[in-house]
């Protein structure tokens, strides 16, 4: 059976670009660009029917939180695991939140998402049904030709490479002003 290809990291890690590139790659991939966000895989959604997983050889998924989304240990997967600077990792998911769910940011929010992300980063590698090819966001800005590379490699896929790295807008890796998907979005409707 063709494995599936498990995209995973806490939100804001840089899962959706690393979706981008694989469906740029050629990779058939679950959900619609940008984010790549399938509700059929959400955090509250626990145990899925092992055939759904089936269903999905030769695609790449994203999940998020793989400690609360059980993957059956019997599915063939390769995985991925992104990390990101955690101070620019939780002013990103504070941002996220203010500007698409209208979310009000407590007091304490950014040191208590951080001890989140420190404690459960390991029980969610490990949750992973394969050992992980880890990758840094920072890594995927300042050279995504290498990362598009290692992830055909690690995947054991032919990937347009090239395609790969054009897909990952340049930019810098601290935390932007607004969201990237937006404007992704316009760009992608304005071509269409």
């Amino acid at each position: 059976m063709t494995p599936i290809v498990v995209v995973s990291g806490f939100p804001r890690s840089g899962s959706s670009l690393t979706m981008q590139m694989l469906q740029a790659g050629g990779m058939p991939c679950v959900g619609e660009y940008p984010a790549f966000e399938d509700m059929r895989v959400a955090p509250s959604v626990g145990v899925i029917d092992r055939g759904w997983w089936r269903s999905l050889a030769g695609q790449a998924v994203k999940v998020l939180e793989p400690t609360l989304v059980q993957i059956p240990g019997d599915v063939p997967a390769a995985t991925i695991w992104l990390d990101r600077d955690l101070d620019e990792q939780v002013k990103s998911n504070a941002k996220f939140l203010s500007a698409v769910a209208g979310v009000r940011i407590p007091r304490g929010y950014a040191r208590d998402l951080r001890a989140v992300f420190v404690r459960d980063r390991a029980p969610s590698i490990a949750a992973l049904p394969s050992p992980p090819l880890l990758l840094r966001f920072e890594a995927i800005l300042a050279n995504p030709w290498a990362v598009a590379q290692a992830l055909a490699d690690h995947l054991g896929l032919v990937l347009d490479i090239d395609a790969m790295a054009r897909a990952v807008v340049p930019r810098g890796p601290a935390c932007l002003a607004g969201l990237l998907e937006a404007e992704l979005l316009r760009r992608a409707e304005a071509s269409a």
